[in-house]
């Protein structure tokens, strides 16, 4: 006799039916991923699966933002055609079908449960549809084994078709957006000792099914670019994770060749810049914090390194010791997306108590070097605005996606930036053109908004629990604007100050979140601020005054991100456990588990929080254009 859930999927043309489908699919896909992996043999395999898992999450994140994705997805293909609403819920009753059968006819499969060996809820499908919760606690302590690799692939190919399928009914570029974030998704969840399993299984898959369903060409024709997309941003990313984890590692000690590549430059001699030669000192507090300099006769962008002398000597060694490590991470090349400068090397001037990281210009022959900082571009306080002072709107869109998009790549490389603002988003002129017409242009016409430079790493680190934060950036020249940027949580003379808070993600997402208010008036933070303000009152007027007219100057969508970012704060995670669509069981503390596919984590808090930040941020800011 047929279930109520089994009725329910016979009406594939239910409209309010697709959103419970899709929950009812990542809570399987939770429990089967959540669970221990099937043995160190069999790494690739588990990782398969979790591609497999995340690719379905971004795919339903491109349709909904918020916490009830159930519900933003049938709001969202009620404005589709019937065509596509029929294609989305007939492949997500498929998916849901496969992955119900792989649970309780899991060894059709290729599956065996290790351990617990005996559970009446492994041989009863009843028994477990009765009671949900023991029953994903019982998944959740089982260990998988595949003694079938075939009939297991076989699950596989099948659900990467089923995913595939979902993902071609969107446009190229939406396409490609979700092939970064599945990139990022899967190495921020993977540990380190896991990324070649990672590495291994995506390029099995490749990415999609094309290489898994060779005799499909239409689907191989669809699929090919965002295979690419997503093949070689996993590439980058592993790469780039790991060798992070490496400089990160408490207990690694340093080879030969690692001695041998350190970017501490040997010949300080060769590196000279208008600070050092006497126009500005430390002993007058007004030190730039950015300005050109020259490192064997090259022209090289220069970013200062304060720090105290005054701290003891422990903490003294730690804050050289990541200054070594930073300088390593930041002289490894990166891709193009993650807007981060090459550092070539820096130099310790111990008797200014500072370092200076030397970085490479775009390219020193032409205007590279003529830089200039966001913030400075949109100060007009000294004049009246004209035409050559703002920005257009696709101009404000590029650049606000592209900033969101270089933090979720680093965030998902295990590092936290812990200095976003405006003055440390770099901008490089575009050839010089007639000056009769350069007063008649937009900024963005004779700015590159497109490949801005993010900078101001001096003060980040990898985002580990065993990294504290043991001293806050500043920058005397601007001291009165630096702890704008910062969450009230961080700042000392706030009432809601934290003692001993350690920086996480959420705190660059709330920086970024200013820096997107200030693209959209196109006005620098400073200018927002009253005398009597404390760090609360500002944060509260900026979110009842000027975010609400963001709707009516960039869109709702926009004005809906900013919102999420100013919002964010770390929370203690929770243990959660899927229960019925959009509700979530909260439990105490007290055991690793992850469910990403729910959206939600103990385990791996972290993960929750960038899917958050991709679903909530990056996705609405690649909706936001000019129709």
């Amino acid at each position: 006799m047929p279930t109520g859930i089994e009725e329910a999927l016979a009406v594939t043309s239910l409209i309010g039916f697709a959103g419970q489908v899709f929950s009812g699919c990542m809570k399987m896909y939770s429990i089967m991923s959540g669970a221990a992996h099937f043995g160190e043999d069999q790494d690739v395999l588990f990782w398969k699966l979790r591609i497999q898992c995340m690719r379905l999450r971004v795919w339903g994140d491109h349709w909904t933002s918020g916490d009830d994705r159930a519900a933003g997805l049938d709001e969202a293909l009620e404005r589709e055609d019937e065509d596509i609403r029929e294609v989305v819920i007939g492949t997500l009753k498929r998916i849901h079908q496969l992955l119900d059968s792989a649970l309780h006819v899991y060894k059709k499969y290729g599956l065996i449960i290790v351990e617990p060996k005996n559970d009446h809820f492994a041989l009863d499908p009843e028994e477990s549809a009765k009671n949900v919760q023991k029953a994903v606690s019982f998944w959740k302590r089982c260990k998988w084994q595949v003694k079938n690799k075939e009939k297991f692939d076989g699950l596989l190919q099948d659900l990467t078709t089923y995913n595939t399928t979902l993902h071609d009914i969107l446009p190229t570029r939406a396409r490609d957006t979700l092939s970064v974030a599945l990139a990022c998704g899967v190495v921020d969840w993977a540990q380190p000792k896991e990324l070649d399993a990672v590495e291994n299984a995506f390029t099995q898959i490749g990415g999609g099914p094309g290489n898994t369903h060779p005799t499909n060409s239409s689907v191989i024709e669809t699929s090919s670019q965002t295979d690419a997309v997503a093949s070689q941003s996993i590439r980058e990313l592993v790469e780039i994770k790991r060798f992070g984890a490496l400089l990160a590692d408490p207990n690694r000690s340093p080879s030969g060749n690692e001695k041998a590549l350190s970017v501490l430059c040997n010949d300080p001699g060769a590196f000279t810049s208008p600070s050092i030669a006497g126009k500005g000192t430390m002993s007058d507090g007004n030190f730039p914090q950015l300005e050109n300099g020259s490192y064997h006769a090259q022209t090289v962008l220069v970013e200062w390194k304060p720090y105290d002398r005054t701290m003891d000597f422990r903490d003294r060694m730690t804050i050289y010791l990541r200054v070594d490590n930073l300088a390593k991470f930041l002289n490894k090349d990166k891709p193009v997306g993650f807007r981060i400068p090459r550092c070539v090397t820096y130099v310790h001037r111990d008797d200014e108590a500072r370092f200076a990281f030397l970085y490479r210009l775009p390219d020193p022959t032409t205007n590279s070097t003529q830089w200039t900082s966001l913030c400075d571009l949109f100060d007009k306080s000294n004049r009246r605005p004209t035409l050559s002072d703002l920005a257009s709107l696709e101009g404000r869109y590029t650049i606000a996606k592209t900033l969101a998009m270089a933090i979720l790549k680093l965030h998902a490389c295990g590092w936290v930036h812990k200095g976003i603002r405006s003055s440390n988003v770099l901008l490089f002129p575009y050839q010089s053109t007639d000056p009769n017409v350069l007063p008649r242009k937009l900024l963005d016409q004779r700015y590159n908004f497109i490949e801005p430079l993010v900078v101001g790493f001096s003060y980040s680190r990898p985002d580990k629990p065993d990294e504290d934060t043991i001293e806050r950036s500043n920058n005397p020249s601007r001291a009165d604007d630096h702890d704008l940027y910062r969450h009230p949580q961080l700042i000392p003379t706030a009432s809601s100050y934290r003692r001993g808070l350690r920086f996480s993600r959420e705190f660059d997402i709330h920086a970024l979140g200013l820096v997107l208010l200030e693209i959209a008036f196109q006005w620098p933070l400073s200018h927002y601020r009253r005398t009597d303000d404390t760090p609360e009152t500002f944060l509260a007027r900026l979110h009842q005054l000027y975010v609400p007219q963001l709707a009516s100057i960039m869109g709702s969508k926009y004005r809906d991100c900013v919102a999420y970012c100013l919002s964010a704060v770390p929370e203690t995670p929770l243990r959660t456990v899927p229960s019925e669509p959009g509700v979530v069981q909260q439990e105490k503390p007290g055991s690793n588990v992850t469910s990403v596919a729910d959206g939600d984590s103990y385990g791996d808090y972290h993960l929750a929080s960038l899917t958050s930040f991709f679903r909530n941020v990056i996705v609405p800011l690649e909706k936001c254009k000019i129709c």
